[in-house]
C-alpha cells in the first residue's frame, strides 16, 4: 500500500422479497506510519504500545495487510 489514502465507491446487490435492491457506499481508509500512530497513542495518554501482525501475536512483517496495536492506558 502506496498512497496515504485509498477510496473505494462501492455498489450492492442486495436480494430482498421483491426482488434485489441496490445501495451505494463510499469507503476511504489512511495510512499511517507505526511511528505515527504510536506517537499519537503516547500523546493520548497510552503506554506500553506493541505492535503484531494482523491477528496475530508475531511481530509485523513488510508483508502485512493489517497491524494489531495494543496499548494501555
Amino acid at each position: 500500500y502506496k498512497a496515504p489514502i485509498c477510496k473505494m465507491e462501492l455498489n450492492f446487490f442486495v436480494k430482498d422479497k421483491g426482488g434485489y435492491r441496490r445501495f451505494d457506499e463510499v469507503h476511504i481508509q489512511r495510512a499511517y506510519r507505526i511511528s505515527q500512530l504510536k506517537r499519537a497513542l503516547l500523546e493520548a495518554g497510552f503506554s506500553s504500545i506493541d505492535v503484531f501482525g494482523g491477528y496475530t501475536f508475531e511481530p509485523p512483517t513488510d508483508k502485512a495487510k493489517r497491524l494489531i496495536f495494543v496499548a494501555v492506558a
